[in-house]
């Protein structure tokens, strides 16, 4: 906080409701010589208009548009260390401790999810209407989360028919996405349709 005659006052932001702003203050002395001068938050400098030096809040004229960002806890790949910031923008790769929890069984023994979620069966039964349903999936959805898992379980299937050329299509384009959980195992599959083609 500053104000011209006084010696500033620094600290941290303990609550902000409304336009009122309890401060935590590490230096200086915030006293009522303050109003008419500037709090200064994430970079946005705010007039005070008055000042409880007893609580050491202070309320603003009007509360700017301070920028912030919430950092997820998870740390998937551990490599936050001390300086937690999530996993946003990384590749995390599926944690085995956890899917190993996902078994194909609605047995709440076997499979500690069964109580809580339907399970989804994802394999094609190879019948011709399930390749072009999936097709079709893939042409209207491919730009969504769902048309991703839907392009690699596609993709596996033209592996696995030996189609490599249209499987790599799919698993290049699924490899490539930073944010979709299977780049990976797509990448995997991309490696061995490349061999499979003969191609670098």
């Amino acid at each position: 906080m500053s104000e011209s005659g006084e010696t500033d006052v620094i600290g941290n932001v303990i609550s902000l409701l409304s336009n009122v702003v309890k401060i935590g203050v590490t230096g200086g002395t915030l006293n009522t010589n303050f109003v008419g001068g500037t709090i200064t938050i994430g970079g946005v400098r705010m007039t005070i208009t008055a000042v409880n030096d007893t609580d050491s809040s202070v309320t603003v004229a009007a509360l700017a548009d301070i920028p912030m960002v919430l950092v997820d806890d998870d740390d998937f790949n551990s490599n936050d260390g001390g300086a937690l910031r999530g996993d946003e923008g990384e590749a995390v790769a599926e944690l085995s401790d956890t899917f190993s929890l996902m078994q194909n069984s609605d047995d709440p023994t076997k499979n500690v999810y069964a109580p809580a979620y339907i399970r989804p069966e994802y394999e094609l039964s190879g019948k011709e209407t399930d390749q072009v349903a999936l097709e079709e999936f893939v042409a209207i959805f491919g730009g969504s989360a769902y048309g991703d898992y839907a392009s690699f379980l596609l993709a596996q299937h033209y592996f696995s028919k030996g189609d490599y050329e249209r499987a790599r299509m799919h698993f290049e384009r699924l490899a490539g996405k930073s944010d979709f959980v299977f780049a990976g195992k797509a990448l995997d599959y991309l490696v061995k349709s490349k061999r499979n083609l003969n191609t670098p």
